[in-house]
């Protein structure tokens, strides 16, 4: 007999939801991604969210195959909450992570802003920008209209991050 374990239970809803990806995993995979959507943006966007939110959206309709998105963005965090600290200084950081038709893509948050570096300045009157970009993978199991949520929270509520210009580009089938 057939034990459904928690890693199975995982796989299957990935399957149902249409992308063939694993968190505890990781992906592999290739294929050609011969259509890309893009999206620009130099408008100023500042959040001090402690939970996700999504700051950017795009829909388009895509074939199964891969999905690869980038999200590149500058901009900078402020340490408001004074939530962690690192050798004797405030830290605080900024988490990206990308969302397709509601699901996590792998591998998931990551790092994107931090106030290393900046932790002896007063970075109230001297906050210093910084550019990150980073790229998430997954496969589109079937033909579907795609969403794409490009979604930001702080290290600690209170924290504010602030994007000055982003760019977020999609290759797929």
């Amino acid at each position: 007999m057939r034990t459904f374990t928690k890693i199975s239970a995982v796989l299957l809803a990935a399957a149902l939801a249409g992308w063939a990806a694993t968190a505890a995993l990781g992906v592999t995979g290739g294929g050609a991604t011969p259509k890309t959507e893009f999206r620009a943006s130099d408008t100023r966007t500042e959040t001090p969210s402690g939970a996700f939110i999504t700051i950017e959206s795009m829909t388009f309709a895509a074939q199964s195959g891969p999905v690869v998105v980038r999200y590149s963005a500058t901009g900078y965090v402020q340490d408001r909450a004074k939530s962690g600290s690192f050798v004797g200084k405030s830290f605080t950081c900024t988490y990206v992570r990308i969302l397709l038709n509601g699901t996590v893509v792998n591998p998931g948050p990551v790092t994107f802003f931090d106030n290393t570096g900046k932790v002896g300045l007063d970075q109230w009157k001297y906050p210093r920008p910084t550019t990150a970009s980073f790229t998430w993978v997954g496969t589109l199991a079937a033909p579907a209209t795609v969403k794409v949520d490009v979604q930001v929270r702080a290290k600690a509520s209170w924290d504010p991050t602030t994007i000055l210009r982003d760019s977020l580009v999609v290759d797929h089938a």
